[in-house]
């Protein structure tokens, strides 16, 4: 986490600026890939990881 930012405050800022991109590469309608998905940031001992949810997996 150290690598996002010196503060958690930065690191937070730089995890929602990812989530925020990846959500932009996602609705991108030029890719074909307008999906409606969730990013999800978890904490898994190792860092963060991301998940992407899809409306229908109901989380």
């Amino acid at each position: 986490m150290g690598k996002l930012g010196e503060t958690a405050a930065k690191q937070t800022k730089a995890i929602s600026d990812l989530i925020q991109l990846i959500k932009d590469i996602l609705m991108d309608g030029r890719q074909g890939l307008k999906r409606d998905f969730g990013v999800k940031a978890r904490e898994n001992g190792a860092g963060v990881g991301f998940e992407f949810v899809s409306p229908q997996s109901g989380e």
